[in-house]
């Protein structure tokens, strides 16, 4: 699986199409975050880096008091599993730390792969089917091929515990 920072789609390798080809699916961890309460970003800072080493890509938002670090990385055990992760970090502790909005991206199919939602396995969360629309190639035996994608319902906004230091 690859993702393309900031669009709707992830990008599977599926078995039945040819090598050279990825199937868009639509990304579940596409969200950006902005701080409720008239906060200002400190000199508008907002910086990008990809560890590939590890095999991260964080996003920071730098605040005059604190950091929001938004990382997006495929999960090590799970390695079909792709995680995304907000932290708060606080700069200043006499300072109460912020409430985070979060700017969900609506579900869009791909026109390659038709999703249908099934019954919920596990709470706050979402399950959805696709099956390819059409072969790769002409020729190519139509297959039932299925695929899953199973994501969290993320909270519109997220509110650090004032217990944190």
């Amino acid at each position: 699986m690859c993702t393309v920072q900031f669009r709707n789609f992830v990008y599977m390798e599926v078995a039945m199409f040819n090598e050279s080809h990825r199937a868009p699916v639509p990304s579940t961890v596409l969200f950006d975050l902005s701080v409720e309460g008239g906060v200002k970003r400190s000199s508008g800072i907002v910086s990008h880096k990809l560890d590939v080493s590890k095999g991260i890509y964080t996003k920071t938002h730098e605040y005059r008091n604190f950091m929001i670090h938004k990382r997006i990385y495929a999960h090590r055990e799970i390695p079909n599993l792709l995680v995304a992760e907000i932290d708060c970090v606080r700069i200043r502790a006499d300072v109460g730390m912020p409430t985070i909005k979060l700017n969900l991206t609506k579900w869009q199919d791909s026109g390659e792969i038709m999703f249908e939602k099934e019954p919920n396995i596990l709470p706050n969360t979402s399950l959805k089917v696709g099956r390819s629309l059409a072969p790769e190639t002409v020729g190519m035996v139509d297959v039932d091929l299925k695929l899953f994608v199973m994501y969290d319902h993320l909270p519109k906004t997220l509110k650090p515990s004032k217990k944190m230091l």
